[in-house]
């Protein structure tokens, strides 16, 4: 996916690692995820997909108020990524009181 680094144009290497999510304040590390690291700044790139299961994964944990320090999805994000665009249907009660 990735190729060279944009920060200084030396070549990237497919790599697993720590990640990090962000959302608002919240911010979670997600430990053994594949990225794209550059040996000679240490920038590293996530692709689309990853990127965006980590915000989305950031934001419910900061939704409901338990953000965790660390998660380690590093054995499940395969199957995270391949439902990431299902759409979840949810069904709304109208409480009678």
């Amino acid at each position: 996916m990735f190729d060279v680094c944009y920060e200084c144009d030396k070549e990237l290497i497919r790599q697993k690692g720590t990640v990090y999510g962000y959302w608002g304040n919240a911010k979670i590390e997600f430990i053994g995820l594949p990225k794209y690291q550059c040996n000679n700044c240490n920038e590293f790139y996530l692709d689309e997909k990853m990127s965006i299961l980590t915000q989305e994964l950031t934001r419910a944990f900061s939704d409901v108020g338990e953000v965790p320090e660390v998660i380690d999805i590093s054995d499940c994000y395969e199957i995270l990524i391949d439902h990431l665009d299902e759409e979840v249907e949810l069904t709304q009660f109208d409480l009678v009181g």
